[in-house]
């Protein structure tokens, strides 16, 4: 995404007050082969507008720092097959669903939005989902 490498998370070249991003579950534990659902919403004061442009992309990490050492969901290879995204549209929302985890799954995930209030873009990320992967990591069918 073109607009990551331009903005620090939480900036806007044009400023924005009150928007927020709300990512939930914060953490989650499951055993391997089970699924597992993350939701990330972005956050309007009352009676502001929503952007007509939003732009949303899932990332994981082993860190704890953010976006360092993170990659994009879509294009990690060990996830092919097993995730979809669904964008809700009229409330702003991005829910993640991966299924027949693995214990290689255990990540730290991390929603981004970038929007567009005006022209100008603002980048905005979710505070992550911690996910566990228990079990023996063996893979259903």
């Amino acid at each position: 995404m073109y607009f990551l490498s331009l903005l620090p998370a939480g900036r806007c070249l044009k400023r924005v007050s009150n928007i927020s991003v709300l990512q939930h579950p914060a953490w989650a534990v499951k055993e391997a082969g089970a699924s597992v659902e993350m939701n990330c919403t972005l956050e309007l004061p009352q009676g502001y507008l929503r952007p007509s442009r939003v732009l949303v992309a899932w990332h994981r990490g082993r860190s704890g720092n953010g976006l360092m050492g993170m990659g994009k969901i879509s294009e990690a290879e060990e996830l092919q097959g097993r995730v979809v995204t669904t964008w809700l549209e009229k409330i702003s929302a991005s829910i993640l669903h991966i299924h027949n985890l693995q214990q290689n799954d255990s990540a730290l995930y991390l929603c981004l939005f970038v929007i567009f209030p005006s022209a100008q873009p603002c980048l905005l990320e979710g505070n992550g989902t911690r996910l566990t992967v228990t079990g023996m990591g063996e893979e259903r069918v």
